[in-house]
């Protein structure tokens, strides 16, 4: 199994998600899935499927990562 960001996000958001992944470590925090990395309303976590910021899927990432 990969984990990667879906290719029906919008770019905007996989740029500036991935550059907050990175700056948190490429962890799944509870910060990061509250955040909204890209400004247009929605926290990461809504928008990656883990609204609740419950940190589930594979190695701590949403599985919306993975494939």
């Amino acid at each position: 199994m990969t984990c990667t960001l879906s290719d029906t996000l919008p770019f905007a958001f996989v740029a500036s998600v991935v550059q907050d992944f990175k700056a948190a470590g490429f962890r799944w925090t509870a910060d990061l899935c509250k955040l909204d990395s890209d400004k247009d309303g929605f926290t990461n976590g809504q928008e990656l499927g883990d609204a609740d910021c419950k940190v589930v899927g594979i190695l701590g990432v949403p599985a919306r990562f993975c494939a």
